[in-house]
């Protein structure tokens, strides 16, 4: 049996492509394979980089290597690159987001820091890694996914290749709709927000809003938090979709007080994934189209299972072809089929 190395002998194109499927820090390991193999990782179009697993003794001599990274043949093109820094702050983040930005990345995946840093006062505060300017007119991304990110406003917005985002527990500090006016062929959104701790809805009425306007929207997902959140100060916000062309909608949130829905004439599926919020014997919560599907000061105990069927019978009379906005009243349903995943109750501790 032969010991030709036969991989080696591959032409590099396809060498590369067979690293860009590793995570970065094992694509530069096969640098010392052999000569073959010095620089070849020096070529993939992309970088997977998880900073959470670096030590902090190391930390700094990783982002000199990054730098490194980023500045060989800057004039080519980065097309996929995921980020992930889940625990720890890094000074400059933003700055290597931009420069990855400039290098033409078409599919950015970036989990920013949850950790936290004392202020003069010796107060704990989020820390925040808010994305670079240059994001919100890239020409090439088509595919965006933040998390525990911060976005500010631009005052500009222009994505016109973008087609998939997703946002999940952003800072913001921008209105969604106008990000959403800025992405002219966006066809799938996915949401996952967490009111409890957004500043902005607490201390701005216009925060406590949330409207998805999109003419070109075909998927729209709205994701419960990965963890259960007190719901005893929570602020009152509404979710507005309007998207015409919409075909796919899931809603499976409980951070939203009322969800309205307008122009739903394209829609074929609908996913709910509903939980019913009860605080004090009283329906504090409930999901609910324009404040009408379920009255907010109806009593529970035996009536629970009433309740259900109420929401369920509802439920299948809201959509009229046609209408601008969700009527309760008129029932032609044109929706072809509809999942319900669950329906629990979230019962607090007060009702123990």
């Amino acid at each position: 049996m032969s010991g030709r190395d036969r991989i080696s002998e591959l032409p590099e194109s396809l060498l590369t492509q067979i690293l860009s499927y590793l995570p970065t820090e094992q694509s530069v390991q096969t640098s010392v394979l052999s000569k073959r193999w010095e620089n070849v990782y020096l070529s993939v179009p992309g970088l997977d980089l998880n900073c959470s697993v670096i030590r902090d003794e190391v930390i700094l001599s990783f982002l000199s290597f990054i730098d490194k990274l980023l500045e060989f043949s800057p004039e080519s093109s980065l097309f996929k690159v995921k980020v992930k820094c889940r625990g720890m702050l890094i000074d400059g983040f933003s700055d290597r987001i931009g420069t990855v930005i400039d290098r033409g990345t078409q599919h950015l995946d970036v989990v920013s820091s949850t950790d936290y840093y004392e202020d003069s006062f010796g107060h704990a505060l989020p820390g925040v890694d808010f994305m670079p300017m240059n994001l919100y007119t890239s020409k090439a991304l088509v595919y965006l996914k933040l998390s525990s990110s911060g976005l500010d406003d631009p005052g500009f917005v222009f994505m016109p290749c973008l087609r998939f985002l997703h946002l999940e527990e952003i800072k913001w500090r921008v209105h969604l709709e106008k990000v959403l006016s800025g992405c002219p062929v966006l066809e799938e959104l996915t949401l996952v927000r967490d009111l409890d701790d957004d500043d902005y809805a607490r201390t701005d009425e216009e925060f406590r809003v949330m409207r998805v306007r999109s003419q070109s929207l075909k998927r729209f997902s709205l994701l419960p938090l990965r963890q259960a959140r007190d719901y005893h100060s929570r602020v009152e916000c509404t979710l507005e979709i309007d998207a015409p062309g919409l075909e796919h909608m899931s809603l499976g949130d409980d951070q939203f007080d009322s969800i309205v829905v307008k122009n739903l004439s394209s829609l074929l599926v609908v996913e709910l994934d509903i939980k019913f919020f009860v605080k004090n014997q009283r329906i504090a919560g409930v999901f609910a189209y324009s404040n009408t599907l379920i009255p907010s000061d109806r009593s529970i105990g035996a009536d629970k299972d009433m309740m259900i069927d109420g929401f369920m019978e509802r439920l299948g009379t809201v959509i009229s072809r046609g209408t601008q906005h969700l009527d309760v009243e008129r029932a032609v349903p044109i929706i072809k089929m509809i999942t319900l995943i669950l329906l629990p109750y979230l019962v607090s501790s007060s009702c123990q």
